[in-house]
């Protein structure tokens, strides 16, 4: 089958040489008469600036805010976020929301931004999730409570890390 493909390309190919053949490099094309020259360029706007993702605020849904708004300096907000991009499928965002360290279910949902090929199974348990209280902020760790899972009943708790004034995940 593919000698046939490549034989059909080859006598195409060939059929359309022989019936347009392309000028040599030596040989001299003259330009086309003035009346047939194409008109000036028409001198075009300069494109507007593409914003900048701090000048653009995404709109939030519901509780949760916007995948590409995360607010780290709440660890409330650093959970809701995952749960916004599970939603949105905007997953680039979860890539700077790991701590160094982490624990491998933690590192996978962070993973997601940069491996399509987890986005499925990172949507199947987090689209449905949520944050289900506030915060317990102890020193430079929070515990957030959440539901995740299919059926979005899973009870769980996130933990955080805070590094420089930032909330990272943790485990959970």
């Amino acid at each position: 089958m593919r000698r046939l493909v490549l034989l059909i390309g080859i006598l195409a190919l060939h059929a359309c040489n022989r019936e347009a053949p392309m000028p040599s490099t030596t040989q001299q094309v003259a330009p086309p008469p003035a009346s047939q020259a194409a008109p000036p360029p028409v001198a075009q706007p300069a494109p507007a600036p593409v914003p900048q993702l701090a000048q653009v605020a995404a709109p939030a849904v519901g509780n949760v805010p916007a995948a590409g708004a995360v607010n780290q300096s709440d660890p409330v907000a650093v959970v809701a976020a995952v749960f916004a991009a599970a939603q949105s499928g905007q997953y680039a965002p979860l890539a700077s929301l790991c701590a160094p360290g982490c624990d491998g279910d933690t590192r996978r949902i962070c993973a997601v931004a940069s491996d399509p090929s987890l986005a499925a199974e990172f949507q199947r348990y987090f689209a449905t999730g949520r944050v289900t209280g506030p915060a317990v902020v102890t020193g430079t760790t929070a515990t957030v409570p959440i539901t995740f899972g299919p059926d979005g009943t899973s009870a769980e708790q996130m933990q955080l890390a805070q590094v420089g004034g930032q909330w990272f995940l943790m485990s959970f």
